[in-house]
């Protein structure tokens, strides 16, 4: 993610560009929240269709990270093998994999969730959900009102959930940067990066190493390649 670099002046060029990375780190974060949900018809379309391949790509932009490169060529893969089958077909086959990674029936490959991997640290490898890690994630929603969607059926620690609020606050950035107001900017990058070093950025590796052994498909892989690069630092 994008980190403003010294003193920032309050109007001008350097305030246009700050906002412009901002927003654009608050579109690609809330993207990838959108592919680690349980996949929709629209995703499936979108996929199949190139558009969510060069929206990706749009967003990353001209990156250098072989991290990235190597995760949107697995999603330009995913996405001519869905060109192969029909578009019911192809949102079946995301589904089919979401679940074996994700959500079972039977034993689940790689739990999305970051209370599973807290305790499994703390218990030599038995981990679990619903722990304290749950709550401190949901005490830094609550700090920054940040509040789930009465839609959403998934915890809040899930991968998707916590991607989402790094999007939003990378929004709320942008805006600040808009409005000359540094101060709060500067704030809202200090609350993400405390949260990636207390929360996202403590699993999400270990949750992809995980997914990629264990895919059939090269989708969920990539995008949790892409989305540990995207938090790791700016993209060079």
């Amino acid at each position: 993610m994008g980190q403003a670099g010294g003193s920032v002046a309050a109007l001008g060029g350097i305030t246009a560009d700050q906002a412009s990375y901002a927003r654009a780190d608050g579109a690609l974060l809330g993207l990838l929240s959108r592919c680690l949900l349980r996949p929709s018809a629209a995703l499936a379309v979108e996929l199949r269709a190139g558009i969510l391949p060069s929206t990706l790509r749009s967003l990353v932009g001209a990156c250098s990270m072989p991290e990235m490169v190597d995760a949107l060529d697995g999603i330009d893969e995913q996405a001519r093998l869905l060109r192969a089958v029909s578009e019911d077909e192809a949102r079946l086959l995301l589904e089919i994999e979401y679940n074996r990674l994700f959500v079972g029936p039977g034993e689940v490959l790689a739990p999305p969730y970051e209370s599973y991997y807290e305790s499994s640290r703390a218990s030599a490898g038995r981990g679990w959900l619903r722990t304290q890690a749950e709550r401190e994630v949901s005490r830094a929603y609550a700090e920054s009102g940040f509040t789930l969607s009465e839609d959403l059926v998934e915890l809040p620690d899930h991968v998707a959930v916590e991607l989402e609020f790094l999007a939003l606050l990378a929004g709320r950035e942008a805006d600040a940067w808009d409005a000359g107001n540094e101060a709060s900017a500067l704030a809202l990058q200090v609350c993400a990066a405390d949260f990636i070093v207390q929360h996202l950025g403590t699993w999400i590796e270990s949750c992809g190493a995980l997914v990629a052994p264990a895919a059939r498909q090269p989708f969920y892989a990539a995008i949790f390649l892409l989305a540990g690069a995207t938090i790791a630092g700016p993209v060079p």
